[in-house]
């Protein structure tokens, strides 16, 4: 599959009519899809001028919503690659990101786009293994190289049990007003059996716009369980996997089951499970004492 279909889809592989859009290449054929996956997108052209290639990608109608919907493109993007840093140090590499030639597009035009590439200091930033993505995942494959190397037992995924290191992840530029680094408590069953893990993850903050919210939990959320946590929890050994070879095998395992909560430096928890559409705020610590004082404040006047 081509690199812009995988970055115009992101993570997009489980849906089934945002998935048929997304790989229709024959651009009289967009217009026959009705997204309704998820709540205001539609399926459009578009055009990647750098390599001369158009097909038809999911996209949201709302035009505040689709500025938003390319930084949250480019910067997962970017959350992924951060993992890798090696990957920017080989010559051949000229990973790019996506801007429109517009701020917004109305139902029926063309969304043509061009690739800029990574600025060499935002590489730096890249390269230092300090992202949520890296956290999470890339820093147990490098733990996994080293027990092996080592000749030592593998002993599963390494809880992280420091909230402050999540917390204090390095921010992709693109996701700063978007999401944010959460601490995680995982709960996966796979063919009836229980995993528990504690990590980094990603957790969306009060910025982002609700219309993405059900994009954000299918595309994001539940791809990383159905691919990236099964890697990690399941087929764990096999270190040297190609997570882009998941794309399609990822649809099958949709009978596995999950429940993600995943908490912000504020307090704040969002639950999310595979079997619904968004994520439910749970609990949110720093309002409770908020409002735990003002109680105790009252009944202080109250009785004085």
């Amino acid at each position: 599959m081509k690199r812009i279909i995988i970055s115009l889809t992101l993570f997009s592989i489980i849906c089934c009519n945002a998935y048929s859009c997304d790989r229709e290449t024959n651009q009289d054929k967009c217009y026959d899809y009705i997204i309704d996956d998820y709540e205001g997108f539609s399926c459009y052209k578009f055009n990647y001028e750098n390599e001369n290639e158009k097909g038809c990608c999911s996209f949201p109608d709302d035009p505040n919503s689709q500025k938003v919907f390319f930084n949250l493109l480019n910067g997962m993007q970017k959350e992924f690659y951060s993992g890798t840093p090696d990957y920017f140090d080989e010559e051949d590499k000229n990973i790019d990101f996506y801007v429109g030639n517009k701020d917004s597009y109305n139902k029926g035009e063309e969304i043509v786009l061009k690739g800029i590439p990574f600025p060499d200091e935002e590489k730096k930033n890249l390269k230092a293994r300090k992202t949520c993505t890296y956290l999470y995942y890339w820093r147990y494959y490098d733990r996994l190289e080293e027990t092996f190397s080592q000749g030592k037992q593998y002993e599963g995924y390494p809880n992280i049990e420091d909230k402050n290191l999540c917390f204090n992840a390095e921010q992709i530029s693109e996701l700063k007003d978007l999401i944010d680094c959460g601490y995680a408590d995982i709960k996966y069953i796979s063919n009836g059996k229980e995993y528990n893990i504690k990590t980094c993850f990603y957790i969306p903050n009060e910025k982002m716009p609700e219309k993405l919210a059900e994009y954000f939990k299918t595309n994001v959320i539940d791809f990383s369980f159905q691919t990236i946590i099964y890697d990690l929890i399941i087929d764990s050994e096999d270190y040297y996997r190609n997570i882009t070879s998941n794309f399609e095998d990822s649809r099958k395992l949709s009978t596995n089951s999950y429940e993600l909560i995943v908490e912000d430096k504020y307090g704040r928890k969002i639950k999310y499970t595979n079997d619904k559409s968004k994520g439910e705020e749970i609990e949110n610590s720093s309002k409770l004492l908020n409002l735990n004082i003002i109680f105790l404040l009252f009944f202080i006047l109250l009785f004085k």
